[in-house]
């Protein structure tokens, strides 16, 4: 016995219904969306203080005043390729649709919105983030000289692989 092509595209076409209202009503969700922007935050910080280590290369990773996002300068003041190839190593929380409405802010790095990692990967100074979104937020933490990122309030554990 065989399944018609209409049988197929109807299948089809009720998965893609399914997935149009699950995906949305998934990532409104405060929680995923605000553990998603503070996961994202740390994985490029540690990228950056990775980069840094491998590469011998000293970055600013600097926090937009704005709190709309960050981006990692060199030496010179010029924000940097990402490591991965994929462009410029900045991101701009107002023009991802998924982080819609989350704000960086708090910013504590000694009197800065800027932590340095040297040629060894150190961070210079350590300080604290508040990643927030409707009324919730999470704070990350940048340990000083060793560079450890550390999130508080998640949902599921943020553990800092590298360090």
């Amino acid at each position: 016995m065989g399944v018609s092509l209409l049988v197929i595209l109807l299948t089809l076409a009720a998965m893609a219904v399914a997935a149009g209202l699950a995906i949305p009503a998934f990532y409104s969700r405060h929680e995923v969306t605000l553990d998603s922007a503070a996961r994202l935050l740390a994985r490029d910080l540690s990228v950056a203080r990775n980069m840094a280590t491998y590469e011998g290369r000293a970055c600013t990773f600097q926090f937009l005043p704005d709190g709309s996002g960050w981006r990692v300068l060199d030496d010179d003041g010029e924000v940097i390729e990402r490591p991965d190839q994929k462009g410029r190593f900045e991101r701009d929380l107002t023009i991802d649709g998924v982080f819609e409405g989350v704000r960086l802010g708090h910013f504590d790095f000694a009197g800065t919105n800027e932590v340095h990692f040297d040629r060894a990967g150190r961070a210079l100074p350590g300080g604290t983030v508040r990643v927030s979104f409707e009324g919730e937020g999470r704070v990350l933490r940048v340990v000083a000289l060793t560079g450890r990122v550390i999130l508080d309030g998640l949902a599921e554990e943020y553990f800092d692989p590298e360090r």
